[in-house]
């Protein structure tokens, strides 16, 4: 890997990174406040099952599959004569599909498919959050247009610019218009966010649309390759979808409990592996078209190292500190020492989730720009099929409640990863076993005295605030761990070292 490369990489990944923390701190603080003013009822079940189906359309017409499918074509037509005709083609084709698709959406829903306790409040709640759907969909379009010029962290202001404005909705209105002040500050903070993305890609790429009938060539080859793709993506969302439609059945509440710990954890998820596997495919992508295979061969080692290196002690401390974090969310002063328990297990179950789904969010990105898009459609019906069934199996049958959904999603995720990643292993890229296996010992190593060292220290302080506690061990954590891997010379933390320093 070259210096230039390696320097690109780094302060792209930086940069993203330290909006995403900002982002997903005003987004933590979020869910904070959504639990504590509106609980963990009916309603509050009502608002993420409607949330969920306008997210699951989004992904249907542009999920990441696609934006991954995009990436390399905006990349290869942007200094051709026909760049903006297809740029015109996509968004038209965006339109015509989202409206398409609130229409169905409209048309197809039946309230009688939810328990009746919820469904009256739902359905409002359903047709107010469908106008998500074109507004996050040209947010999207117009975000990979900004990601294919090579340029990062528009999305994460916008998204910041979201957040705050939902928590102004939920702090001044929500007395005079209850769950309803969620629902229009998501309205409101995703049209915002949109301007915003509108007027920075105007101001700094300058697009222009030509809007024609003639089905332009890329077309026809974006929507041949997509179609596998976004088939698995929709896949992908629509386990946890599937999720809170059978936590909906487990109990009151069960469904905000579910949907809490997996934005909670989706923080950590989008700081160590999202925004590293979004900047490393953009630029794999770029390597692509420009015929250096070599390039992306020697990162995918040293990429999926870095991201056990980073996901394995996080998902451990979280695990570990998992009834700290959700009596920093719930506050135990509010709610029952059961619903606590349960959220606390459930944190601490999805939490391990980020180990798997990372690495194979990287090997995924490998079939993705060697275009095996049908192998990774067939991978996630597999992935889908089996979580359902171990998801119901344990949480319904067995009648481990809440508990057995998210360990169901874990062991399905789990064998996924690892299909996943020995598939590549055979067809595309050669693994270093012995450097992978080196480094993931020291991993291990490092994690095993971290977590001695928490318990050691929980025995022997205790802090009255959550907060302290979360915070303080976290420091601890991360010091303990990263010294430890200092003291083993991970080859890791070495080659970080190097690309800061250059």
């Amino acid at each position: 890997m070259n210096s230039t490369l390696k320097k690109g990489i780094f302060k792209d990944t930086l940069l993203v990174s330290i909006l995403s923390i900002f982002s997903q701190g005003v987004g933590f603080l979020m869910i904070i406040f959504v639990v504590r003013i509106y609980g963990v009822t009916n309603v509050t079940d009502a608002y993420y099952l409607a949330l969920s189906f306008s997210d699951l359309i989004i992904s249907i017409i542009i999920g990441g599959a696609m934006r991954l499918v995009l990436l390399p074509i905006l990349i290869e037509l942007k200094n051709s004569e026909n760049y903006s005709e297809f740029l015109g083609q996509i968004l038209l084709i965006l339109v015509l599909f989202s409206l398409l698709m609130v229409a169905i959406a409209l048309m197809v829903f039946e309230s009688s498919l939810f328990s009746e306790s919820i469904s009256g409040e739902f359905k409002y709640i359903y047709w107010l959050l469908l106008i998500l759907v074109p507004i996050n969909i040209f947010f999207n379009y117009f975000n990979t247009i900004y990601t294919s010029e090579q340029k990062f962290g528009l999305f994460e202001v916008a998204n910041t610019i979201r957040i705050l404005t939902v928590l102004g909705f939920i702090l001044f209105l929500n007395k005079s218009l209850g769950i309803y002040a969620l629902v229009f500050g998501q309205l409101v903070g995703s049209s915002i966010a949109l301007l915003v993305t509108i007027y920075k890609v105007n101001k700094t790429v300058k697009p222009r649309f030509i809007f024609k009938l003639r089905v332009h060539e890329s077309i026809k080859q974006t929507f041949n390759l997509v179609a596998y793709g976004v088939a698995a993506f929709v896949l992908a969302r629509f386990t946890p979808f599937v999720a809170k439609m059978l936590s909906a059945i487990l109990g009151e509440g069960d469904v905000t409990i579910y949907s809490v710990s997996e934005k909670a954890i989706a923080i950590p998820s989008l700081l160590i592996g999202s925004t590293f596997t979004t900047v490393l495919t953009s630029h794999w992508m770029k390597l692509k078209t420009e015929q250096k295979n070599d390039e992306v061969i020697k990162t995918f080692n040293n990429t999926l190292s870095i991201i056990t290196m980073l996901t394995v002690p996080i998902t451990t401390g979280l695990f570990f500190l998992r009834e700290n974090f959700v009596v920093l969310i719930y506050s135990d002063n509010t709610f029952s020492e059961q619903t606590i328990k349960d959220a606390a297990l459930a944190f601490g179950i999805l939490a391990i989730t980020i180990v798997p789904n990372y690495v194979h969010s990287v090997a995924i990105r490998i079939l993705h720009i060697n275009k095996s898009l049908k192998l990774n459609f067939i991978l996630a019906l597999v992935g889908f099929l089996t979580s359902s069934f171990l998801m119901y199996i344990l949480a319904v049958e067995f009648k481990l409640g809440l508990t057995g959904l998210v360990t169901g999603l874990l062991i399905s995720n789990t064998l996924i990863s690892a299909t996943t990643l020995l598939y590549v292993k055979k067809h595309f890229i050669k693994l270093n076993v012995k450097y992978l296996l080196t480094n993931n010992v020291k991993v291990v190593l490092s994690t095993a005295v971290m977590w001695l060292m928490l318990h050691m220290l929980n025995k022997i302080i205790t802090f009255t605030s959550s907060f302290l506690h979360v915070l303080v061990f976290s420091l601890v954590g991360i010091l303990v761990y990263f010294c430890m891997n200092f003291l083993l010379k991970n080859s890791d933390l070495m080659e970080l070292k190097k690309i800061n320093r250059k």
